[in-house]
């Protein structure tokens, strides 16, 4: 293997490992939020953008302070451009 393709298998090695920590994170996020016995059942098999898509509605309708819908609206955004560019 040249050092140009190890370089760049270990680069992607590395975003599929911070993409991976961040689904984990917002599936974290949506099961404190809906709480309750059944939160895991709720965001399994949920991917990144649908676990954006269920935060946003979760803090639609009132369930977060106006500061933490601030915060977690431009987290949102940041997330939703990351998991962009690792589609790519």
């Amino acid at each position: 293997m040249n050092p140009e393709q190890k370089e760049l298998d270990l680069a992607l090695g590395f975003m599929a490992h911070q993409a991976a920590t961040l689904e984990f994170f917002l599936h974290q996020t949506v099961r404190r939020l809906v709480g309750g016995r059944y939160a895991t059942l709720m965001t399994a098999g949920i991917q990144g953008s649908g676990l954006l898509d269920a935060i946003k509605r979760i803090m639609a309708v009132g369930a977060v302070s106006e500061e933490a819908v601030r915060e977690m609206a431009d987290m949102s955004g940041k997330c939703r451009v990351a998991f962009r560019e690792r589609n790519k």
